[in-house]
């Protein structure tokens, strides 16, 4: 760790969730440095961003996660603050070049590469899952910063490459319930779940929250399509004999909205580790995540080539260290779980 001392004061992981990469740039949350990136639209990862605005020079994001921002958690801005980059654009920042790369998480993730003149090539993850395919491989990377969400070794999917046909066969269930199916879940699954049903040919009327559906018509407006969409106050939901009715697990978390028994109810967990069970008559809880499991993890760092392994303990704790003894003791790659004064260099 002391060896390391000094590259933590330019690239590292603060308690605050702030995610250093250089001289100039950090990631999901407020630093003193000129650049602020958001690598999406989730609020561990928005931490201090209207601090941002008003002390860092620039902020980048994608279209996507400046429409979840702005209509979902109130992020105001100016236009000369936030820039709007696409996947494989890079920008060059000083001595620095920023390039944003896909992240298969939610509408807009990306992962962030962060090149300096004297060649050192910094990846940070931000959320993934589906390495290799969802989520771009870069390889050769000097100092990888990951997501450690699911790092500790038994937090493992075995039904991950059939997570989509599991929902949709528990969908298929829940309607012969009801013709109502409630879905609990976050912002940015919601959208997902949405997608993938449209894929699978389910036509029903899909009825939101007003902020949440104003949120998807902005999308609309890049290039996405949610088929019919309706606000929960809308006059016409009343009167519908069918539909999925979208709402933000918190709400059945704090017991502000109970289980229907007039519907189905489906709740996404992202840590069930079950492919689905059944918890109620006219109730599914589906094992449904955005993020990596281990196993995934674990091939996305060997993929990538890393020399040194920075695992994000600021959001994952105890599976970030897990992960960076795996990392040494399993493969022999150099690995340190940041922040935390318990971790040493393995």
């Amino acid at each position: 760790m002391d060896g390391l001392a000094p590259l933590f004061q330019r690239i590292d992981v603060k308690p605050n969730g702030s995610i250093l990469l250089g001289n100039f740039v950090n990631a999901d949350g407020f630093a003193k440095k000129q650049v602020r990136v958001v690598t999406h639209a989730h609020l561990d990862h928005l931490g201090g961003l209207q601090k941002s605005h008003s002390y860092q020079g620039m902020i980048l994001m994608t279209p996507e996660t400046f429409v979840y921002a702005s209509n979902l958690y109130n992020f105001k801005a100016t236009k000369s603050k936030v820039k709007n980059m696409r996947y494989g654009n890079p920008i060059k920042i000083w001595s620095e070049k920023i390039t944003f790369l896909k992240a298969d998480h939610i509408l807009g993730s990306v992962q962030v590469l962060v090149e300096n003149e004297k060649g050192l090539r910094v990846l940070y993850s931000g959320d993934f899952k589906n390495p290799g395919w969802g989520t771009e491989i870069v390889e050769d990377v000097d100092i990888l910063i990951v997501d450690a969400t699911y790092g500790c070794p038994h937090m493992i999917r075995d039904y991950k490459d059939r997570q989509e046909e599991i929902l949709v066969d528990v969908v298929e269930r829940a309607m012969k319930y009801s013709e109502k199916v409630v879905i609990f879940s976050y912002y940015g699954k919601s959208e997902e779940v949405i997608l993938i049903l449209r894929r699978w040919g389910f036509d029903q009327p899909v009825i939101m929250e007003r902020r949440h559906y104003n949120t998807l018509k902005e999308l609309e407006r890049l290039g996405y399509n949610f088929g019919e969409i309706l606000p929960s106050d809308h006059p016409d939901t009343k009167r519908l004999d069918e539909g999925i009715f979208l709402v933000h697990l918190n709400r059945l978390n704090r017991r502000k909205e109970q289980l229907r028994k007039d519907t189905s109810n489906i709740i996404l967990s992202g840590w069930f580790f079950e492919p689905y069970r059944r918890v109620a008559e006219n109730a599914w809880e589906v094992g449904f995540s955005d993020h990596a499991d281990f196993e995934d993890t674990i091939f996305y760092i060997i993929q990538n080539k890393p020399g040194l392994v920075i695992t994000d303990a600021s959001r994952s704790g105890k599976c970030a260290e897990a992960l960076a003894r795996y990392l040494k003791f399993r493969y022999g790659i150099k690995a340190v779980a940041r922040p935390s004064q318990l971790s040493m260099l393995l």
